[in-house]
């Protein structure tokens, strides 16, 4: 007959090896976790990258099309002062066709959302009188 002593130390060694099970249970549950953790980090870490480089491409963007209203807008103002000779003129609608194109152009390619502006967009930078640009030569008024 087993006496309560030995009924004790049954129950304490079935207890113990259920908590060895229950300890190697946590165990693989912590790995797994810190398996996770890290997948989870290293992920965060190429979505901040990616995020980085969005704002570097959004910037490039603002800044470009910055540079662009200061064209349209001194473009306006050569044709809200009028007297423009019919040369003048096409040489103002030629340059709001390369503000055009050069609009159109911005963000097509996401590996290079902000492309080398083309030699007309400088010409019609110059004609503008955007700052920074060489200044287009006027015919005296007559």
């Amino acid at each position: 007959m087993m006496t309560t002593t030995d009924q004790l130390l049954s129950a304490i060694n079935a207890l113990s090896g259920k908590m060895d099970a229950l300890s190697q249970a946590i165990s693989l549950f912590q790995a797994s976790t810190n398996r996770q953790l890290l997948l989870i980090s290293q992920r965060m870490d190429i979505l901040m990258a990616l995020v980085d480089d969005l704002k570097a491409a959004i910037s490039l963007l603002d800044t470009e099309t910055t540079k662009i209203a200061a064209v349209v807008d001194g473009l306006n103002q050569r044709l809200q002062q009028g007297n423009l000779s019919a040369a003048e003129q096409q040489e103002v609608f030629g340059a709001l066709s390369a503000v055009s194109a050069r609009l159109q152009a911005l963000g097509q390619d996401p590996s290079n959302p902000v492309p080398p502006a083309p030699p007309q967009l400088a010409a019609a930078g110059r004609l503008a009188g955007v700052p920074g640009q060489p200044q287009a030569s006027k015919p005296p008024s007559p």
